[in-house]
């Protein structure tokens, strides 16, 4: 039995370089991605009608939006990150369906203040951004849970249908599981919830779990595997690392006050930096933690506050 779990073990870490290598045009990350690519595809199985509008017609935003330098709407529920480059960056509250409570925003200065954007959802998944304009969002509103998306290409002014779910994002009917781009829906973290989803590609993706574990899969979620043992995440991404797929995590650790950040691929950790939480205690982050460092940018969430990075993670500041 041991022998055949680190078959299936190594056979997953082939796998992971094999996809790697494949895709390594086609990665989630908002920096590289084609404009079309989150509504476009295999048409996936969990569809449903798009909330405040009717087919690929424009639903204008609420005009009035107020910047804010800190906190936002929604704390408490998990929170999201998406950069786009080191001064633009959008975040989002998931909410809960049902109960509502999600909320969007974006900052085009670096995380000094950040705009809410208004948008008919109660509740958010998944955000891809594709460039400084152009964004989708999945989520649901009202008491079916039935995730849908909405497009926009001018930073949120207008929505209109963001057609077939075609990427990879967490079940909010159903918190056990995650959605893969082709529709298929699975548990990685077994009877316990999933919190987020980093997709690279159609076959690759992290998932981070209620526990505090990071679980990886090369094959669209057929198999996971854990990557983080001996710590306990507060926040997960995905990016590669010489031709390897790699987690990045933010926890707990010794020797850092704050928040540590860190990069595990290849079963091997390597700690970036440890971020100053400015005297704000450590204890009870999870779901309120959000991150991504890709090349020199580095961005971390601890709910209303930004903290950013240009040495790749290593050190880390206040706007």
């Amino acid at each position: 039995m041991a022998s055949r779990t680190r078959l299936a073990t190594w056979g997953l870490v082939a796998l992971l370089a094999v996809d790697v290598a494949l895709v390594s045009a086609a990665f989630r990350n908002p920096f590289r991605q084609p404009a079309t690519a989150p509504v476009t595809g295999a048409a996936a199985t969990v569809t449903g009608t798009v909330p405040g509008s009717a087919g690929g017609t424009s639903t204008p935003a609420a005009t009035s939006s107020t910047p804010a330098a800190t906190g936002f709407s929604g704390s408490g529920s998990m929170v999201g990150l998406v950069p786009i480059d080191s001064a633009r960056a959008w975040r989002f509250v998931q909410g809960a369906c049902p109960g509502g409570g999600a909320s969007l925003a974006h900052t085009d200065n670096g995380g000094r203040t950040w705009e809410d954007v208004p948008i008919p959802f109660g509740a958010i998944s998944r955000v891809q951004v594709t460039d400084a304009a152009k964004v989708v969002v999945v989520g649901t509103e009202g008491a079916g849970c039935r995730e849908t998306a909405l497009r926009s290409t001018d930073t949120g002014q207008t929505w209109a249908s963001g057609g077939a779910l075609a990427l990879w994002y967490r079940s909010l009917a159903t918190p056990t599981a995650v959605v893969n781009s082709n529709g298929r829906a699975g548990t990685p973290c077994g009877n316990g919830k999933a919190l987020s989803v980093s997709a690279l590609s159609a076959t690759s993706a992290a998932v981070l779990c209620e526990s505090g574990k990071v679980v990886e899969t090369a094959d669209g979620g057929g198999n996971w595997v854990e990557v983080s043992r001996g710590l306990s995440a507060l926040a997960v991404d995905a990016r590669v690392e010489a031709s390897k797929l790699a987690a990045l995590v933010a926890y707990v650790a010794d020797g850092c006050s704050g928040v540590q950040v860190a990069s595990i691929a290849a079963g091997a950790t390597t700690k970036l930096g440890c971020v100053d939480l400015g005297g704000r205690s450590n204890d009870g982050l999870l779901t309120h933690v959000a991150l991504s460092v890709e090349g020199n940018a580095g961005w971390l969430i601890v709910d209303g506050d930004t903290y950013t990075s240009d040495d790749g993670g290593k050190t880390w500041s206040t706007p």
